[in-house]
This record gives structure tokens, C-alpha cells and sequence, in this order.
């Protein structure tokens, strides 16, 4: 293991806001393995990254003391490009980044159009543990995967910039690589989403999305290629949660303009989506592209919406199928429950460039066999069992006999050795305890 701080070009530095260590440190630690298999340690500390840093080297692991206070700060023009020789085809390979804080909150629009964390084609690349911040703009990702194969991005915190939109961007590259193989599970997202455009074979699974930091609406969304078909997308077992806040989707991505997005294989199953409206659309999230053009050219075939569980708050919950000016070919929504707090019918969309959909099994929607089961409403919660403790003392003891009822499960024993009882009235003290205290269902009978 070497560290970083030893390959720094101009000395010591606090680490602080006002004394970072160099980020070119960090480029000329990993350049100094030349390819050999080694770690290189980011201490705590805040490492400025305010110009353009390149790195062609493989067999590495950057790895950071511990995930918020090993900070890579981004500003101005700065970014870490890993893989970028040759025009992004180099990649990089068998590498892997983990415990380190991707701060890109400081870019801004006027002054950096870039991310600050650039990976093209890494090959058997692992990204885990790690922090990011999203850029001040909504459109440029703070952290952007391009191509690759066979890449785990795993237990991470991914946070908006203050606009929203996606702070990590996974898609195809330039190259020969697979452009696929990715997969994506056990991150957490901030108010931000998950985009992927034009990549193969990509699991996204037991993600967990929220709004908290900024009440926005989150989706997870996927676009296909350019002009190519894009394969076996599985979305699965997540959480889409955007709470009373906003709304919260699954959706595919029409490509820019020019350009299709054709997927064969989309999968969204399992998955949990709970927002202001709730829903799952094949084609595209917004409902004014399919009044146009805009669809045409985008295909989704062979499409499983399955086991989904789709809540809204302020209208009925929805699965669109519409193809639009495009296409939605073979299609299975079977299991899925659809329920709304807003009395509203939920909505299956289909158009005229819907074909061959079978709807079986699904609860809140028409099925093919007539069917449209009601959600089987919660269960009330018994109600809670008080614990009552009678305490009897006599005066003098013995002076009274405690009779109770056979069939009632209590008990209660005198206290004291009943002496002879002396000739005067005995005097009874009753004391009752309930836990939890609770008197409405206590009855005094005189």
C-alpha cells in the first residue's frame, strides 16, 4: 500500500479547506504502480481536483480511510478521468474504488461542464462504499460510467446536487468492450435517480430511492442505443419511495433527437413505488411525447412488469404501455398490486402501437379473465391486553374472606397470618394497578 500524500508535488498540506492536498497526487501515486497490483491510500483529508487529471493505468485499488472523510472535491474545470487515452477507448481494468467522498457539488454551469468523475470502459471494475454529491447542474452527472464490462456498483450514497437529476449516469462507450455486464444493488439515492442509456445485460436491484433532502420527484429510467438494440435490462427489487412529497416513477428514455431507443428484454419486477403519483411506463415518463413524434423509432419488445407493488396518493396508480409514435410488442403485466388514497380508478394504458399484452393475475387493474380483484385492506392491530394487579390488604389481617369467580383468570391472596381476629370491624383496601395504565375498561361495582 502506498499513500498518496507521499506523491503530493509541493510539499505538506493540512488537509483543510484552506491548505487541500493536490489532487494530482492522486494521479501521480496510481502512476507510479505503472500497472502493478497495489493500493493506493487517500487519507482524511479534502483533495482539490481543480484541472483535468488523467489516468491510463491498470490492476489498482484507490481506497479512501474512511468514506466521508476521505473527500475528492471537484471544482472549476476539475475532473479525474480514468480510461480516456485513445478517445476513450483505453478503459481501465481489474481496478476497483472504494471508501472515498466524490464531492461535486461545487461545480457549476457557467464554470464546469464536466463531471467530476469521468470511467470509460472499465473491465472488471468494482465501485463500493463510496459518497457522491451531485453537480450544482441537473444535466451533467457528478460521476458518469461510459461503456465497460463487468462492473459492480454497490453500496454507495448518492446524493443530489442541489437541483436534483442524476448525480451517476451509466452508458454505452466508445470501443470495443461489451458495453454491458453492469450491475447496480444496495445503493442509497437522495433525492436524485438512476439513469442508464444504451447498455446490455444491467441488473439494477435492491436500490433504495428517496426525496428526503429535496421533496423532488425520483425514477429510475432507461434509455436504449443510438440506433442499435439494447438487451436484457432487469429493474428489480426496489424501493422508488417519494413519499407524500412528489412522484415516483420506472419509466424507459426516449434517446436524444435523431437517435431510437430500442431495448429487447426489460424487465421491472418487485420492485415498490410510493409517491404523490405512482406509476411504470415503458416508453417514456412524459405524457406529451406521445401527442408527437417524439416516440418514433423507440421500441421496447419483450416486456415483463411483474410483482410490482405501485402506490399514489393523488390519483389512481398506472402502468402505461403506450407505445406511442413508436412500438410496445409482447408484453406480460401479471402479479402486480395497484392502490391510490384518492378513490381513483387505477389506469393500464395501451394505444394502437400496444400489441400482444397479457394481463393475468393483477390486483386494482382489469385482467384478461374480467378480473380485477380489490387489495385486501390491512388487518387492525388487537387490541392491547392491559396486565391488572389487585392488591387486598386487610385490617386486621385475616379479618376478610377474598372470594373470586373460578372462571376468571385471576388470583388474589390476603396478606398477613390470619391471627384470631379481634372483636372490631375490619377495614378492606382495594389498590389496582394497570399496565399500561389505562382505566376505560375498569368497572367499580359497590
Amino acid at each position: 500500500m502506498i499513500d498518496a500524500r507521499d506523491f503530493s508535488p509541493n510539499g505538506s498540506h493540512a488537509g483543510t479547506e484552506s491548505d487541500p492536498w493536490p489532487g494530482v497526487a492522486i494521479k501521480n501515486a496510481i502512476d507510479s504502480l505503472n500497472n502493478a497490483i497495489d493500493t493506493v491510500r487517500i487519507a482524511n483529508s479534502i483533495w482539490r481536483v481543480d484541472s483535468l487529471l488523467t489516468v491510463n493505468h491498470d490492476n489498482f485499488t484507490l481506497e479512501g480511510e474512511s468514506r466521508d472523510g476521505a473527500i475528492i472535491q471537484f471544482e472549476g474545470v476539475g475532473q479525474l478521468w480514468f480510461g480516456g487515452e485513445g478517445g476513450s477507448t483505453r478503459g481501465i481494468l481489474n481496478s476497483t474504488f472504494t471508501n472515498l467522498f466524490f464531492k461535486c457539488d461545487l461545480l457549476t454551469q457557467a464554470g464546469s461542464p464536466q463531471s467530476g468523475l469521468r470511467v470509460s470502459n472499465p473491465k472488471n471494475f468494482n465501485f463500493t462504499n463510496n459518497k457522491i454529491t451531485g453537480h450544482q447542474y441537473g444535466s451533467i452527472p457528478g460521476v458518469f460510467f461510459e461503456g465497460g464490462d463487468t462492473v459492480m456498483i454497490a453500496k454507495n450514497l448518492i446524493i443530489a446536487g442541489p437541483t436534483g437529476a442524476a448525480s451517476l449516469q451509466l452508458q454505452s462507450g466508445a470501443g470495443d468492450t461489451r458495453n454491458g455486464g453492469f450491475v447496480m444493488t444496495e445503493n442509497e439515492l437522495d433525492s436524485t435517480g438512476i439513469v442508464l442509456i444504451g447498455l446490455d445485460e444491467v441488473q439494477v436491484t435492491k436500490n433504495y430511492l428517496h426525496n428526503k433532502m429535496l421533496q423532488n420527484m425520483i425514477a429510475i429510467m432507461v434509455c436504449g442505443k443510438w440506433d442499435k438494440t439494447a438487451y436484457d435490462i432487469v429493474i428489480d427489487g426496489n424501493t422508488v419511495d417519494a413519499g407524500a412529497a412528489n412522484g415516483a416513477i420506472i419509466s424507459g428514455l426516449p434517446n436524444d433527437p435523431g437517435g431510437a431507443s430500442l431495448v429487447d428484454g426489460f424487465v421491472i419486477s418487485n420492485n415498490i413505488i410510493r409517491g404523490t403519483g405512482a406509476s411504470i411506463s415503458a416508453q417514456s415518463l412524459d405524457a406529451n411525447n406521445y401527442n408527437d413524434d417524439t416516440l418514433k423509432g423507440n421500441e421496447k419488445h419483450n416486456v415483463t412488469i411483474k410483482g410490482n407493488k405501485i402506490h399514489a396518493a393523488w390519483s389512481g396508480a398506472g402502468i402505461n404501455l403506450k407505445g406511442g409514435a413508436g412500438l410496445v410488442d409482447t408484453v406480460l403485466v401479471e402479479g402486480n398490486t395497484l392502490t391510490n388514497d384518492a378513490g381513483q380508478p387505477n389506469i393500464l394504458d395501451k394505444d394502437a402501437n400496444t400489441r400482444n399484452v397479457t394481463v393475468t393475475g393483477n390486483t386494482g387493474i382489469p385482467n384478461d379473465d374480467g378480473t380485477e380483484p380489490e387489495p385486501i385492506p390491512p388487518q387492525p392491530e388487537p387490541p392491547m391486553k392491559n396486565t391488572v394487579t389487585i392488591t387486598v390488604t386487610a385490617d386486621p389481617p385475616g379479618s376478610v374472606n377474598f372470594v373470586t369467580d373460578p372462571a376468571m383468570s385471576r388470583s388474589a391472596t390476603p396478606k398477613g397470618k390470619p391471627p384470631k381476629p379481634p372483636a372490631q370491624t375490619p377495614t378492606v383496601t382495594i389498590t389496582v394497578d394497570v399496565e399500561p395504565p389505562d382505566t376505560s375498561n375498569i368497572v367499580i361495582v359497590k
